[in-house]
């Protein structure tokens, strides 16, 4: 999987989210669920 935005991922995981899916949405592709 390519994550288009480290930057981002790495924040959401500093303040303890963690990912618990994804889904598509036809204007932004696929999104990463916290």
């Amino acid at each position: 999987m390519v994550w288009d935005n480290e930057p981002s991922r790495r924040l959401a995981s500093d303040y303890g989210f963690v990912r618990v899916g994804e889904r598509w949405d036809d204007e932004d592709g696929l999104e990463i669920v916290y």
